[in-house]
């Protein structure tokens, strides 16, 4: 640290904006040679500072740097501004883009945690290494001022991350924002008639964005403790003068509250999209402490739990959501889905039984029913796989059960079901390999020869497919479009005494299949065969 550098308590900010800029003014004018000097201001506090300091500073020179998207090192820039255009100051903004590229969601923009922030150089990102590695040789070759503006996360970052780098500052200047600057900024980062914007974010805009959320949310609560300290002060004046007594609650203080409740709400949705499931549990944490009956906060909490495989927590959170809001029927779905996770399967039918009551055409509850329905080993459950592809987009259906297999990959029922909606869809290649998945976890799952048959058929692949049929007919021997299905395949290859044989026992099981025979083109091969033609006239 050089002698001429000032003392940490030394720039601890003055009460008002102007104040804290004269003392940065005082710094620069009184610092010789070089010096770091970071700003913790807002982007429009930053312009209002680079004009005063024009002139303020009206003898000396100024540039201003702009450093966009990650910058790895200052030095060669420094060397070329320095070679065409020498400087007594330079102001340098956007150092926090170099942080975001630097550092991922799950980790810089989590709450704060010792095992994240203990400091060491190897943890840094590279452009406050080559900062720290070259401050000698930056001092050296530029005996000039430098001025970084930056945001709040910035100085954080700096004193939990590279504390010895601010060590070696010349100084801190913190510039207080303006209340209703404040109130303005969160109505804007919460306003639910713009919320869809938040999911077309790429990942790192997402890392900023919850870092500026963290910064308002930081400025509410030191808001609220000021007006907490300002209604204590009138509530003293009024006892002892004996004023009349009114509510003396501060008139933002609800506003504050609520805008602090939707700030851990966007927040959770944010860490939610980069699958951060522990800050979104602690987000809605963090709002329930706020608002302990708040249903959609316990539910989202939920859900969290669920991603995690907490299913127990998971099914505490929903009861607690079914509490408060008992006609809520996503609540009782996902409750549902928590509890089959945990092969409670009766519990779980009775769960989406009340979601089907409230919501009939839910095709997700009908889907996560059958599933139950198939592990207890029910026939219904194929009704109620119907019913969820004939209510819901099977894309919709494939996305949940990819969802579901995150979660339990062994789960045969769930491959089924892909199978079948990825079937729906045409895609037939990816439906067989779904049915394989199945069939390897349980061999004896007639249904899934069965469909797997189907699907070989409509590619051509007869003879896969009649093998497919035989396993089914193996474990099921009364199925009888098994029967017709292997008929078929036969029929197409000209193959007309086993083509009658199956054709024979599937009519013999369900008469319905004689008429459909009289005009299924799969037949028109052998169609002219006297034995094909007696069987159809029995």
């Amino acid at each position: 640290m050089t002698t001429d550098s000032f003392d940490w308590d030394d720039e601890l900010p003055p009460e008002s904006e102007e104040e804290v800029y004269r003392a940065l003014l005082r710094a620069l004018r009184r610092k010789q040679g070089f010096g770091l000097f970071f700003v913790q201001c807002t982007p429009a506090q930053g312009k209002k500072i680079v004009a005063n300091l024009r002139r303020d500073l009206d003898q000396q020179r100024i540039e201003e740097m702009h450093l966009e998207g990650e910058v790895l090192t200052l030095y060669d820039w420094l060397t070329a501004l320095w070679k065409d255009q020498p400087f007594d100051v330079l102001i340098v903004e956007g150092l926090q883009h170099s942080l975001y590229a630097y550092e991922d969601t799950k980790r810089f923009s989590g709450w704060s945690s010792s095992e994240i922030y203990n400091y060491s150089w190897k943890g840094v990102p590279q452009i406050l290494n080559h900062l720290n590695q070259q401050r000698e040789r930056l001092r050296d070759e530029f005996p000039a001022r430098f001025v970084f503006l930056v945001p709040p996360f910035v100085v954080d970052y700096f004193i939990q991350r590279a504390a010895d780098f601010l060590d070696w500052r010349s100084g801190l200047f913190r510039f207080p924002r303006e209340p209703q600057d404040i109130l303005k900024e969160a109505d804007f980062l919460v306003n639910e008639r713009d919320f869809d914007k938040y999911y077309t974010l790429t990942s790192q805009e997402r890392v900023a964005k919850i870092l500026e959320l963290k910064t308002t949310l930081q400025a509410l609560e030191n808001l609220e403790q000021q007006k907490v300290s300002v209604h204590q002060l009138n509530s003293n004046y009024i006892q002892k003068n004996k004023f009349k007594k009114f509510d003396q609650t501060p008139a933002t203080s609800l506003s504050t509250l609520n805008k602090k409740i939707s700030i851990f709400y966007v927040l959770g949705l944010l860490f939610a999209m980069e699958e951060n499931y522990q800050n979104v549990i602690t987000s809605f944490d963090k709002a329930l402490q706020l608002k302990p009956d708040d249903p959609k906060a316990w539910f989202n909490r939920g859900v969290s739990l669920r991603n995690l495989g907490r299913s127990e927590d998971a099914i505490a959170s929903f009861d607690k959501t079914l509490q408060l809001q008992p006609d809520d029927p996503k609540a009782w779905l996902n409750r549902g889905i928590a509890l089959s996770e945990l092969s409670r399967f009766e519990d779980a039918i009775a769960s989406f039984d009340k979601a089907l009551q409230l919501q009939p055409n839910n095709p997700k509850a009908w889907f996560h029913r059958g599933i139950s329905l198939s592990n207890l080993g029910y026939s219904d459950a194929i009704n109620s796989f119907d019913r969820a592809l004939w209510l819901g987009s099977c894309e919709d259906i494939v996305a949940s059960c990819d969802k579901d297999l995150q979660l339990q990959p062994d789960d045969p029922s769930t491959w089924f079901i892909r199978g079948i909606a990825l079937s729906e869809l045409s895609r037939f290649e990816d439906a067989i390999a779904s049915f394989d998945k199945a069939l390897q976890l349980q061999p004896d799952y007639s249904k899934a020869w069965f469909n797997r048959g189907l699907l070989l058929r409509n590619l051509g692949g007869f003879e896969d497919a009649i093998a497919s049929f035989k396993k089914a007919l193996q474990l099921q021997p009364d199925h009888s479009e098994a029967y017709y299905c292997k008929a078929c395949c036969y029929g197409l290859q000209a193959q007309a005494n086993l083509a009658i044989a199956s054709l024979q026992k599937a009519i013999a099981l369900d008469t319905k299949y004689k008429e459909m025979a009289r005009t299924d083109s799969d037949f028109d091969a052998i169609r002219e065969d006297e034995r094909f033609q007696a069987l159809l006239r029995e």
